[in-house]
C-alpha cells in the first residue's frame, strides 16, 4: 500500500482539524479554523434541515415488481450527491416492494465526519418512523466474499416490505490544506453509482464552490444530462437498470458509473488541463521521483546493511534482484504480517502509524529492524540502487476494488507498487516488496491484467503497461507423499512446492500463529488426510 502526505489529526465532534504542538500563532491557527468549522457545520445542517421530503405521490404507492422490466425488489426513486467545497450533501429516497427489497435500504456506514443525518420511513397506512441520530439505525455483518472480509452495514429503523425510506446527511470536509472531502477519504475518492435495484434519477452535482478535480465515468451503456454553467456542474442520470454483482465478477468491470474526486497536488495544477502523457511525465519528475528516492534518509546503519546484503550477489539481473529481496525479509520484519514473537516484543501500532517522513527516513528503519509493506519497498529500491540495478516501478491499483484509469489525471489513484526487473532476454521478473513468506516473484492477482503506469527509473520516464497474468502453474501446489512401513510402526514424508497465491495466503496465516497454534493446526492436518486416505484408490492410499 503506498501512503502519502498528510498531517495527524484528532477529533473535534465530527470534525477533523490539525494538530498543533505550540506556538500562540499555532495556537491562534487552531481556534480559527474550529470557528470556521462550527459555524460551517452550522449552516450545512441548516440548510439540509430547512428542506422537506418530496411527496409521496400515489404513483409511488402504487408501485408493484416488475422483472420483465428490471424492477425486482425495490426502486431507488432518486439519490443526490453534492459538493459544494465544504460538505458532501447525500439525499436518498427508496420504495421498498418485498421482503428482498429490504436490501435496498442497508447502506454502508456512515464516515466519520458524517452529521445532520435526518430521516423518515413511510408506511403504507401513514405511519412515520423518524429518525436523527446513528443509535437510531441497526447493523448487520454481511457474510464474505471471494474478493473481500464481511461487511457491515446499517439499517434505517422501521423498514418493512412495503414502504417508502427517505434519508439525508452531510460529510463534512475540512481539516487543514484547503481540504474540500472528508479528512478521513484522503486525497482521493470513489464512488459507484447505480444498485443492483433500478434508479430512477441519480444525481450529481459540483457547485461554485467545489474546487478541487473530479470527473463522472458514465460507465457501460449509461448517459447522463450534463447541465454545465461555467461555476458549477450536474451530472443527471435516469432510468439506471439495476445491476448486481455476480459470483466471482468485479464489481470494476461491471459497467455501472463513476464518481472520481481529488486533490491536485500544487506542482501538476496546469498540466492537469493538457495532454496526458505530459501529465504523467511531469507527475512522475515532480511527484513519484521524489517520493521514492530524493526524499530517502540514510547514514551509516544504512550504509552497513546494503554492503552486507549486495556482496556476493550475481551480476545484475533477475537473479541478483530475487536474492537481495530474500536477504532483505530475513534482516527487516515485515509488520504487515508480524509473528507471534513480533507482536508481543514490537509496537506494532507505532511503527504501522509513522509519519510521512518517517516512512521515508531509512537509516531509522534499520536501526528499528522493523518497517512496514510500504517501507520495505524504500528500502528494496534504495538497495537495488546500492547494487547497480535500475529497475521499473509498477504503480497500481487493486482492482478488486476499482481500476487504474491511465486518462484520469490523479496521481492519488496509485495504491501499490511493484518492483520489475528486466533480463537480458527483455523478461520482467516483477516482485512485491511488501510480501512476507511469499516466494519472489508472486504478484496478487488483482494486480495483474490490466493497465497501469510503469516507470524506468533509469530515465525516470512513465508509459502505460499491464502486469502480465502470471501462468495457471503458478498458482498450483505440488505435494509429494513417501510412506514406509516397519513392523507396528508406520513413516511418512511430506513434500510440498509453494508457488501460487493461495499457498502464499496459507503459509501466512500458518507462519503469523504462536508456535504451540502451529502445532495444533499441523495435527488437525494430518487428521484430517488420515481420515481421507482410507476412501481415495488403493494406488493413493494403503497398499
Amino acid at each position: 500500500m503506498i501512503v502519502f502526505p498528510r498531517q495527524r489529526v484528532f477529533a473535534v465532534g465530527v470534525l477533523a482539524c490539525p494538530r498543533y504542538t505550540s506556538g500562540l500563532g499555532q495556537s491562534y491557527q487552531v481556534r480559527e479554523i474550529l470557528l470556521r468549522a462550527g459555524f460551517l457545520s452550522f449552516f450545512v445542517g441548516l440548510a439540509i434541515h430547512a428542506g422537506t421530503w418530496a411527496p409521496i405521490t400515489p404513483e409511488i404507492w402504487a408501485m408493484k415488481e416488475d422483472p420483465e422490466h428490471g424492477v425486482k425488489g425495490a426502486v431507488i426513486l432518486e439519490r443526490h450527491m453534492t459538493f459544494n467545497g465544504r460538505a458532501i450533501i447525500h439525499v436518498f429516497r427508496a420504495r421498498v416492494l418485498s421482503d428482498s427489497g429490504r436490501e435496498a435500504a442497508e447502506l454502508m456506514e456512515f464516515s466519520p465526519e458524517t452529521t445532520s443525518i435526518e430521516g423518515r420511513t413511510v408506511h403504507r397506512d401513514g405511519s412515520v418512523v423518524l429518525f436523527d441520530k446513528l443509535k437510531d439505525f441497526t447493523s448487520k455483518i454481511l457474510p464474505n466474499s471471494e474478493k473481500s472480509g464481511p461487511r457491515q452495514v446499517i439499517i434505517p429503523p422501521g423498514v418493512t416490505s412495503d414502504c417508502v425510506v427517505e434519508l439525508r446527511w452531510v460529510e463534512m470536509a475540512g481539516g487543514g490544506e484547503d481540504r474540500e472531502l472528508p479528512w478521513s477519504m484522503g486525497y482521493s475518492a470513489q464512488w459507484w453509482l447505480g444498485s443492483p435495484f433500478k434508479v430512477i434519477e441519480e444525481v450529481v452535482e459540483f457547485q461554485p464552490g467545489y474546487h478541487w478535480s473530479a470527473v463522472v465515468i458514465p460507465g457501460r451503456g449509461n448517459k447522463p444530462e450534463i447541465t454545465n454553467n461555467g461555476r458549477g456542474r450536474k451530472y443527471v442520470f435516469r432510468n439506471l437498470p439495476g445491476r448486481e454483482s455476480p459470483p466471482y465478477a468485479l464489481m470494476s468491470l461491471a459497467g455501472r458509473p463513476i464518481v472520481l474526486a481529488w486533490h491536485q497536488p500544487r506542482p501538476l495544477v496546469g498540466p492537469d488541463r493538457g495532454e496526458v502523457q505530459q501529465y504523467w511525465e511531469i507527475a512522475t519528475r515532480e511527484f513519484w521521483k521524489p517520493h521514492f528516492k530524493n526524499r530517502l534518509q540514510t547514514g551509516k546503519a544504512f550504509k552497513s546493511l546494503a554492503e552486507e546484503l549486495i556482496q556476493d550477489l550475481p551480476a545484475g539481473g533477475p537473479e541478483a534482484a530475487e536474492l537481495l529481496l530474500r536477504r532483505l525479509d530475513r534482516r527487516i520484519k515485515n509488520v504487515d504480517s508480524p509473528t507471534s514473537e513480533e507482536k508481543s516484543t514490537l509496537d506494532l501500532k507505532a511503527i504501522q502509524s509513522d509519519s510521512y517522513d518517517q516512512t521515508h527516513d531509512l537509516e531509522m528503519i534499520v536501526k528499528r529492524g522493523a518497517a512496514t509493506g510500504q517501507e520495505m519497498g524504500f528500502l528494496y529500491l534504495a538497495l537495488l540502487e546500492k547494487a547497480g540495478i535500475h529497475p521499473w516501478l509498477g504503480l497500481l491499483k487493486n482492482r478488486n476494488v476499482s481500476l487504474f484509469h491511465f486518462d484520469v489525471l490523479d496521481v492519488y489513484q496509485v495504491q501499490h507498487l511493484l518492483v520489475g526487473v528486466q533480463s537480458k532476454d527483455g523478461r520482467v521478473l516483477w516482485l512485491d516488496p511488501s510480501l512476507r513468506f511469499a516466494a519472489p516473484g508472486l504478484v496478487n492477482p488483482a494486480y495483474q491484467g490490466w493497465e497501469t503506469l510503469v516507470v524506468d527509473t533509469a530515465t525516470w520516464k512513465p508509459t502505460k503497461a499491464m502486469i502480465p497474468y502470471q501462468p495457471a502453474a503458478f498458482n498450483i501446489s505440488q505435494y509429494t507423499f513417501q510412506m514406509s512401513f516397519e513392523k507396528e510402526l508406520e513413516r511418512f514424508k511430506v513434500g510440498a512446492k509453494f508457488t501460487g497465491y493461495p499457498e502464499f495466503l496459507e503459509r501466512r496465516r500458518f507462519m503469523t500463529r504462536a508456535l504451540d497454534d502451529q502445532a495444533r493446526q499441523l495435527k488437525k492436518l494430518l487428521r484430517r488426510v488420515s481420515q481421507i486416505a482410507p476412501s481415495l484408490p488403493p494406488r493413493f492410499g494403503r497398499p
